[in-house]
């Protein structure tokens, strides 16, 4: 096996003055950057500590997928101050009062974080029943397996019957021939053949008994599959409605909050614009 060979500082540098492109462009690093703090703020201003905490250089080349973390970290902080200015401005309550501006900031940042906890308990409670209808389903799967099985072994015995039933009229026929053959042993001959005449009749209604005691038996189970799969369809559509009414829930919150926010934001916004006017009266 051969020994790797170790890293060149003269190499690297002299590739450095080549000029080799790296592996992600700029926008494709910045496009990282915004895509974290879009998911890690979920909509709330991004403050410098905020970014130091959501975005690094080692975050943003798993999201990339590879890269220079040199570079990826340069590119970063570089286009820091940008981004915390693009915040600030689309911030709503940048032109408020500290105080105002802190309580509206967290006052958003609960909602927005029991909005998200309601949504993560009803995607568990989602899973939760999804998870007991491919029990369910794996039961009935299995259920179905093993009627499948019992039906070929019914198969097999009933071939095997139909083969030992083709036996014995080879053997009736063996001994109508030598009833032809040997007038001789006709009396014989025939009590042999009533013998075996009735053995196989007896044989067949034995088979036939055993055939339909199969067959009411396949009908029972068939039945009792039927009600277990419309049982299983009904739990699975109270199920999913029962999830459609909290998502429906979780939208409706998620709305009243958005309004109550707006709401604030515009007696915010009044409120500032009528403290100057009563400074100007005489």
């Amino acid at each position: 096996m051969k020994k790797p060979i170790p890293p060149n500082g003269r190499i690297h540098a002299i590739i450095r003055q080549m000029g080799r492109p790296p592996l992600n462009t700029t926008d494709a690093v910045i496009a990282a950057i915004r895509q974290q703090l879009a998911e890690g703020c979920a909509g709330t201003h991004v403050t410098p500590a905020v970014f130091r905490r959501l975005v690094s250089a080692r975050r943003v080349r798993e999201r990339l997928g590879g890269g220079d973390l040199t570079w990826i970290n340069r590119t970063i902080r570089s286009v820091e101050a940008q981004i915390l200015a693009e915040s600030a401005a689309r911030d709503p309550v940048a032109d408020l009062p500290d105080a105002v501006a802190t309580t509206m900031r967290a006052l958003w940042q609960s909602a927005v974080e029991e909005a998200h906890n309601q949504l993560a308990t009803v995607r568990t409670e989602a899973a939760r029943a999804i998870e007991d209808a491919r029990a369910e389903r794996d039961e009935a799967s299995a259920l179905t397996a093993m009627l499948r099985h019992e039906c070929g072994e019914l198969q097999q015995r009933n071939d095997a019957h139909l083969h030992k039933i083709g036996e014995l009229d080879a053997t009736v026929a063996h001994l109508a021939r030598q009833c032809e053959e040997e007038r001789a042993r006709r009396q014989a001959l025939e009590a042999r053949l009533a013998d075996a005449l009735d053995a196989r009749e007896r044989d067949r209604t034995a088979h036939h008994d055993e055939l339909s005691a199969v067959r009411r038996e396949y009908d029972g189970l068939r039945r009792q599959l039927l009600l277990e799969t419309d049982a299983y369809r009904k739990t699975i559509g109270e199920a999913q409605r029962a999830l459609e009414r909290e998502l429906a829930a979780c939208r409706q919150l998620l709305e009243h909050t958005t309004r109550e926010r707006d709401r604030l934001a515009n007696r915010a916004d009044s409120q500032s614009g009528s403290r100057p006017a009563q400074g100007r009266a005489p």
